[in-house]
């Protein structure tokens, strides 16, 4: 069986809208309505690894009013912790044990009281992937059990997560690993689909439709027309990625179902 995930990175705006906005359900929001559809059109499984707050609001501020809706609806669609907050960039790069260990913990307690703890996934990005080793430790302890990562290496750039140069090779050949050291779960980004013009997205996925497991993600900002680098396709491109993994015979899955 061949598997694949399909993640959202940087959640904020959607729940100060849902906050904010006076939704009779979640799905009354477009963002959430579009994958709904992608959801009831490929039986994708969708994560949203989010942010604890953005300028003027804060995850506290989200009602629990949605909460039965969220609770009916995690067997596709999940959240996690992902920073706290957009800015600044590379958040964790020198960050201890419990800066992680307090972030993760303020988001993963907000997710439990206003959406429940089945929607609550082990498996998450972090902002910008780079995370000390104590950071990692400080992840560990709340319960988070493995850490997608682009793992590309860049010059004088350090590894993901600081991983070892092994690893880091390891995981250009094989989508997953467990370290022991870390005692996590590492995975492989295959695809940021924001990162490419429609047009180049055949290309970006040519030669991955033999891999045993695939991970493709794009950024919520993208989505809204009042984002200065708006992507008026946002749509078009998820919908011709999903479509794409599922005609090659890929399954979706939570990270969860096929990582104990």
């Amino acid at each position: 069986m061949k598997y694949y995930r399909f993640s959202l990175d940087d959640n904020i705006w959607v729940f100060r809208d849902l906050a904010c906005g006076g939704y009779r359900s979640i799905f009354d929001h477009p963002y959430l309505s579009f994958l709904k559809e992608i959801h009831e059109e490929f039986h994708s499984k969708i994560q949203l690894n989010i942010y604890y707050e953005t300028d003027g609001f804060c995850l506290p501020q989200m009602p629990d009013r949605y909460k039965g809706e969220w609770e009916k609806n995690a067997d596709w669609l999940r959240l996690s912790f992902h920073a706290r907050a957009d800015d600044p960039p590379f958040p964790y790069q020198e960050a201890g044990y419990q800066e992680l260990l307090n972030d993760c913990a303020a988001v993963e307690k907000e997710i439990r009281r206003f959406a429940g703890p089945a929607v609550l996934s082990p498996f998450t990005t972090i902002h910008y992937c780079k995370v000390t080793p104590d950071g990692c430790r400080g992840l560990k302890d709340c319960g988070v059990k493995g850490l997608v990562g682009l793992f590309q290496p860049q010059d004088g750039e350090p590894v993901d997560y600081s991983l070892s140069k092994e690893t880091e090779a390891y995981l250009q050949t094989y989508p997953i690993c467990y370290d022991e050291g870390y005692g996590m779960f590492f995975v492989r980004n295959d695809l940021v689909i924001n990162a490419h013009p429609m047009s180049e997205l055949a290309k970006a996925l040519e030669g991955k439709e033999n891999e045993a497991f695939l991970e493709v993600m794009i950024h919520e900002q993208y989505f809204y027309p009042d984002y200065i680098y708006y992507q008026p396709d946002f749509r078009d491109k998820v919908r011709f990625v999903i479509q794409w993994i599922t005609e090659k015979g890929y399954l979706p899955v939570f990270l969860e179902e096929i990582l104990k």
